[in-house]
């Protein structure tokens, strides 16, 4: 864990991992900003996934409205 005074640019950055079958990996998502309106999907599950966008026993719950712009960020949801 990286506190906003720790880093180079104020940024807050966290990690974990476990030791078996979890999610072990990060993907960096960069700046974004997106149409008014658009929408950003909600996931359930266990997350014992093998790979980034692997859905097994994971499903959609819902929709929440996205932000109109993103910062970059070191972790990122199940990609649909």
């Amino acid at each position: 864990m990286v506190g906003r005074l720790a880093s180079a640019d104020g940024s807050v950055m966290t990690a974990h991992t476990c030791d078996g079958n979890y999610r072990q990996w990060a993907t960096v998502v960069p700046r974004a900003s997106f149409p008014a309106g658009s929408k950003t999907k909600i996931f359930s599950g266990r997350m014992h996934t093998k790979r980034p966008g692997d859905l097994k026993g994971v499903i959609q719950t819902g929709e929440i409205p996205q932000a109109a712009e993103t910062f970059a960020s070191s972790t990122r949801p199940i990609p649909a």
